[in-house]
């Protein structure tokens, strides 16, 4: 029945680090060229490494870069990378110092960037 349904989903949950035991950000770029997002977000997923960021990474899991669930709109192709973290604050400090990398690098005004905490929609 549902209690058993519910035990099984909860564990998958938990070994995914899905809500209620993780926490999930991503990040999303749009480019003209695909190459150009996929470029970005592995730049991205490098930073991770840097030592102000690896300092919270890590259980930090990500997944990507890879296309989005409507890879192309708008004559856009969309790229994304999926971070999860069983701590919201280290999830939050993390995605702040990723941010902030993105403004600071130049190929990053030539496209369209977005995080999207816990996002509804994958």
């Amino acid at each position: 029945g549902y209690s058993a349904f519910a035990e099984l989903e909860l564990t998958q949950r938990q070994t995914s680090l899905l809500p209620p035991f993780g926490y999930m950000a991503v990040f999303l770029v749009q480019a003209r060229q695909e190459k150009a997002a996929y470029h970005l977000l592995t730049w991205l997923q490098q930073q991770i490494s840097q030592p102000d960021i690896a300092a919270h990474a890590k259980h930090l899991q990500f997944f990507g870069p890879m296309p989005a669930a409507m890879p192309k709109r708008a004559n856009q192709y969309r790229v994304q990378i999926q971070l999860q973290h069983p701590s919201r604050s280290h999830l939050q400090i993390i995605c702040r110092q990723l941010c902030w990398l993105l403004e600071q690098h130049s190929e990053s005004k030539k496209l369209r960037w977005s995080l999207d905490i816990d996002p509804q929609e994958l």
